[in-house]
């Protein structure tokens, strides 16, 4: 084998080897694991303990608006009604009890 053979087929295996690596810690394809989600409704006021495996909770919590006043036989208008609430935590588990 001559020695520019031998220098080519290391070139070419060098530019392959740095094209995969180059792939692999630049992240592409960007390969997305999907998460598990379960969603609970809670009605009253409970207590809940998070599953084993799991890293985080998202609580959302939404409250009616208050009803607006009726007017009395006097009244020239009629009150308006409270407004509505939304609230929403992310909570991370940090280790299981």
């Amino acid at each position: 084998m001559s020695r520019a053979f031998i220098h080519n087929k290391f070139l070419r295996a060098f530019v392959i080897l740095l094209i995969v690596f180059g792939w692999i810690f630049s992240g592409w394809p960007k390969i997305q694991i999907m998460e598990a989600v379960t969603t609970e409704t809670f009605t009253t006021s409970t207590t809940w303990t998070a599953p084993t495996g799991v890293t985080s909770v998202t609580a959302e919590v939404w409250g009616g608006g208050g009803g607006g006043g009726g007017g009395g036989e006097n009244a020239t208008t009629d009150g308006g009604g409270g407004g509505c609430l939304y609230f929403a935590l992310k909570y991370a588990i940090l280790w299981e009890c």
